[in-house]
């Protein structure tokens, strides 16, 4: 599961601030951290919505990483793990086998995936970019790190 968010809403300025800090600083790790919990904590509450609980191991098994810099794309960045076995499958949907791994003949063969993280990342764009901007805002009061 990969989550991509643009920064075309911030100005010119603003971005060369994130670039500035860079990994080093504590405050640029403390954002990550933040902004890779939200997005752990949206993808939850969209599990919660559209999937039953049977045992509660998909919910517990979306997790946040540690922040850490890519060197390939040269940006810093935070992964949210899906942990359980199966969260792919009802993530993107799988085909319904019977115990000797042939297809379904009766009823419907594929169940359709729930799709949560694509909706998770839609819904807190907004908030990814108030979580920016409140962190751009405390900058200045602190100082750079």
């Amino acid at each position: 599961m990969s989550v991509q968010f643009d920064f075309s809403q911030l100005s010119a300025f603003e971005v060369k601030i994130m670039n500035m800090l860079g990994q080093e600083s504590r405050e640029s790790r403390q954002l990550m951290n933040t902004l890779g919990s939200g997005l752990a904590r949206e993808i939850r509450k969209n599990v919660r919505k559209r999937t039953k609980m049977k045992t509660g191991n998909l919910r517990k098994g979306i997790k946040k990483g540690k922040p850490y810099y890519y060197n390939k794309d040269q940006s810093f960045e935070v992964r949210v793990h899906e942990y359980a076995p199966h969260a792919h499958l009802v993530e993107y949907g799988h085909k319904m086998l019977t115990k000797y791994k042939k297809p379904v003949s009766n009823g419907y063969s594929f169940v359709r995936g729930k799709g949560f993280t694509k909706d998770a990342e839609k819904n807190y764009e907004t908030a990814f970019a108030k979580d920016i901007d409140k962190f751009l805002d405390k900058l200045p009061k602190k100082g750079f790190g």
